[in-house]
């Protein structure tokens, strides 16, 4: 049981990298769509931002 217990797990985080690593390239699992931010959370700090020195 014991040399057989990391060959699982390699196998399984190796199936995990494969399957998430193809989708970044053929998108079949579904992304949802992004949430747009508050514009009073950028609307405060740009400012300070942009005109510090």
């Amino acid at each position: 049981m014991s040399r057989l217990l990391p060959t699982i797990a390699r196998s399984l985080l190796g199936l995990l990298f494969l399957v998430f690593g193809l989708n970044g390239f053929l998108n079949f699992l579904p992304m949802p769509p992004h949430r747009a931010a508050p514009a009073s959370s950028s609307g405060r700090w740009r400012p300070a931002a942009t005109c510090s020195r």
